[in-house]
C-alpha cells in the first residue's frame, strides 16, 4: 500500500466522512477515490489537487506529504525527510549525518520511522527511548 493510500484511508476514517461525501467534496467519482484508497492508481497532479481541495484543511498537509513520500525510491528514502510543521512541508531544520551511519543502522532507523508513522505505540516507544538517551523532546 502506498503512503498516500494509507494516509487517505486513515484521514477519511478520522474525518468521519463517508467515501461518497469525500468524493463529492473532491468533485471526483467515488470509484476513482476507492482506487486511490486501495493504491490501484495514483492521482496525477490535478487529481491530487482535487483531493486537497476537498479534504478538510487540517488533513491537507498530511495528504500532500504522503504523496511526496511516494515519489522517493525506497532505497533512497533515507536521504530525504518530509515533515509537516504548522501545516507546511519543510526540510528538517536539524542537520544530521544519516549517510555516515552504516547501512544496517540506516535500515533500522528507517524501519522505526515507518512504524512510528503508522503506530502511536511505536511513536511512544521511540520518544521514550530518545528521552532515556538524553534527548529533550
Amino acid at each position: 500500500m502506498s503512503a498516500l493510500s494509507h494516509c487517505l484511508t486513515e484521514v477519511m476514517e478520522k474525518s468521519g466522512l463517508s467515501q461518497t461525501d469525500w468524493a463529492q467534496r473532491c468533485q471526483i467519482h467515488a470509484t476513482l477515490l476507492s482506487r486511490y484508497r486501495t493504491g490501484k492508481i495514483r492521482p496525477d497532479t490535478s487529481g491530487l489537487e482535487r483531493l486537497l481541495q476537498g479534504a478538510p484543511k487540517e488533513y491537507q498537509a498530511q495528504l500532500l506529504a504522503s504523496y511526496l513520500k511516494d515519489d522517493v525510491p525506497q532505497d533512497y528514502a533515507h536521504l530525504v525527510l518530509v515533515s509537516i510543521t504548522s501545516g507546511k512541508i519543510q526540510e528538517d531544520p536539524a542537520p544530521y549525518e544519516f549517510n555516515e551511519l552504516n547501512r544496517k543502522t540506516q535500515k533500522a532507523f528507517m524501519h522505526l520511522i515507518r512504524l512510528a508513522v503508522k503506530d502511536t505505540d511505536a511513536q511512544a516507544a521511540v520518544q521514550s527511548t530518545a528521552r532515556y538517551l538524553g534527548c529533550k523532546i
